[in-house]
C-alpha cells in the first residue's frame, strides 16, 4: 500500500472470485496474471483492470490466443489457436478477425485455408 492505494506487487481478488496476482500502480493492475472463476487464465498487461497491450488468454479446453488486446478484448494482431486443430493468424478488432489473416480449419480429410481479408469475424477475399 502507499497513500491507502494498493501499489506494488500482490494479490487482489474480486468478491466473484476473479483473481489478480501480479503489479499494482496507485489502485490499478497494470501488469501479471488473472484468473476468473471459470479457470480462464490470462498473462499480459492490463489497463484499467482490463487486458491492454500484449497478452495470452488460456481456456482449460486448450483454446488459446496469444498477441495483442483493447480493451479487454483481441485487437491488433494475434493467434487464436483451438484445441481441434482450427487456427486464426492475423488482425483482430473488438474481439472478432478483422483485416488480414489466415484462418485454416482443422484437417479431417482434407485441410482447408482461407487467407486474405476479413471483417467483423468473416472471410470477406483473397
Amino acid at each position: 500500500m502507499k497513500n491507502d492505494m494498493i501499489h506494488g506487487k500482490g494479490v487482489y481478488t474480486w468478491g466473484n472470485g476473479v483473481k489478480f496476482i501480479g503489479v499494482f500502480f496507485e489502485n490499478k493492475f497494470v501488469n501479471g496474471m488473472m484468473k476468473n472463476h471459470k479457470d480462464v487464465i490470462y498473462t499480459g498487461e492490463f489497463k484499467d483492470w482490463k487486458p491492454y497491450g500484449k497478452g495470452t488468454f488460456n481456456w482449460p479446453s486448450g483454446k488459446k490466443y496469444k498477441g495483442s488486446f483493447r480493451d479487454g478484448k483481441y485487437g491488433g494482431l494475434g493467434k487464436l489457436t483451438n484445441p481441434r486443430g482450427s487456427n486464426y493468424t492475423g488482425f483482430f478488432k473488438h474481439g472478432k478477425y478483422h483485416g488480414k489473416g489466415s484462418l485454416v480449419y482443422p484437417p479431417n480429410r482434407y485441410t482447408i485455408k482461407r487467407a486474405g481479408q476479413f471483417e467483423r469475424g468473416k472471410f470477406a477475399c483473397d
